[in-house]
């Protein structure tokens, strides 16, 4: 009995890092939603598939923990608490990504852009601030802000042809 209440603990820890992630996945949904009214403003915001895939390793670790669990808590050895563990940091891999999604934008709006990054310092702009824009190997949008690589942002990424076209207004854009 004394492994269920370890179980039954690793569980909650489970249970919690699914409700933070379906709060950031809300959280991101809901974001910018009311930008739009007035004429160029916009957020870019990473593609959802970022999301979905982060609320699927943490399924997947969530299902590692219970087949994990379970087994622990039938007596057998081979289930080890350091099994317990690597299926808790998978859940925090899909966490850290889900934050990833939520954290990342850029935000267009009255010729300035903000950029928020998820690590690093944030940065504020005015459009006709920036050095140039180019279209990187991969199809991305690299941006260039005071004579360094700011940002890229990917071709799948939500309202990236208003981007493009903000930037190409502005004459920003080039190959």
């Amino acid at each position: 009995m004394k492994n269920m209440g370890t179980i039954v603990k690793y569980l909650i820890y489970a249970v919690t890092m699914c409700c933070i992630a379906g709060i950031m996945e809300y959280l991101h949904a809901t974001q910018g939603r009311n930008a739009g009214n007035a004429e160029n403003v916009f957020v870019v915001k990473p593609p959802s598939i970022l999301n979905g895939l982060g609320i699927g390793i943490i399924g997947f670790g969530l299902v590692l923990l219970i087949v994990f669990g379970i087994s622990r808590a039938r007596g057998n050895s081979t289930a080890t608490k350091g099994h317990i563990v690597l299926s808790m940091a998978v859940m925090l891999l899909g966490l850290v990504l889900i934050a990833a999604g939520v954290s990342w934008k850029v935000t267009v709006e009255n010729g300035r852009m903000d950029i928020y990054k998820l690590l690093g310092r944030n940065i504020s702009c005015s459009i006709s601030e920036i050095d140039k824009a180019v279209t990187g190997s991969k199809g991305e949008l690299v941006i260039y802000y005071q004579d360094r690589k700011i940002i890229s942002v990917d071709p799948l990424s939500d309202h990236f042809e208003e981007l493009t076209m903000v930037l190409k207004e502005h004459g920003k854009t080039g190959a």
